[in-house]
């Protein structure tokens, strides 16, 4: 997709005060921003890919790529826009003909609006724009739960594995009696399992850590997982 040009501001160190600054360099300005404030690279490519598609809609409708072309007027017509667009999809040869959800919209335009707030906090914005995006109500669905059935069967299975069987079990058991998030269990360590106290220190969002305690059963398959454990 080819863009537009648009006239940057020449700087020095710093951008110059005036009406308008290119988006793709206010982007890059809160990006720096975020990074300096100790964000995840999962949260950084969060805000990167949703400026990016706020700032390739304004392309599309061939509007100014400029703080100039940030209204409230637009950032309605945005929203219409992402009511009416279908899922996104990480491969571009994936088709998907079902519509974004609210929460899905919900979660876009927070990335949007943290990004429009910085900008006007440094003067680069009014204000008003900034305290003018409202985010729409996102359904609330109830999260579907295994069963005790299902979680015997999938235990079943694992337990049968010829190859990674321990390692599949820990997986699948620290998940269920931990509650912990993808990328804390991708991010544990063994260093970090501490079986005498039957406790985890996992990283969470935020590069913030806490301990999470597990039961007896788990213990048992830690401690033969591997030596690392203390």
């Amino acid at each position: 997709m080819m863009r537009r040009n648009v006239q940057k501001v020449k700087t020095t160190g710093e951008l110059k005060k005036c009406d308008s600054y290119d988006l793709d360099k206010m982007m890059d300005g809160f990006l720096l921003e975020q990074s300096c404030r100790g964000n995840s690279p999962a949260t950084m490519v969060f805000y990167k890919e949703n400026i990016t598609k706020f700032i390739e809609y304004f392309e599309d409708q061939e509007l100014e790529l400029s703080t100039a072309s940030i209204t409230k007027e637009e950032i309605k017509k945005y929203i219409l826009h992402l009511k009416s667009s279908k899922k996104w999809t990480k491969a571009d040869h994936i088709k998907c003909n079902d519509t974004l959800s609210s929460k899905s919209i919900q979660t876009y335009l927070r990335a949007i609006k943290a990004w429009i707030r910085w900008m006007a906090e440094e003067g680069y914005v009014d204000s008003e724009v900034a305290t003018s995006i409202k985010l729409p109500k996102a359904a609330r669905n109830v999260i579907e739960i295994l069963s005790d059935e299902e979680i015997e069967e999938i235990y079943k299975h694992l337990n049968t594995k010829a190859n990674n069987r321990l390692r599949d079990l820990l997986i699948f058991l620290t998940l269920l009696e931990c509650g912990l998030r993808l990328e804390e269990l991708t991010k544990l360590k063994l260093s970090n399992v501490r079986v005498k106290q039957n406790i985890l220190k996992v990283l969470g969002k935020g590069n913030k850590e806490r301990f999470v305690s597990f039961g007896v059963n788990l213990n048992k398959l830690f401690f033969k997982y591997g030596p690392g454990a203390a």
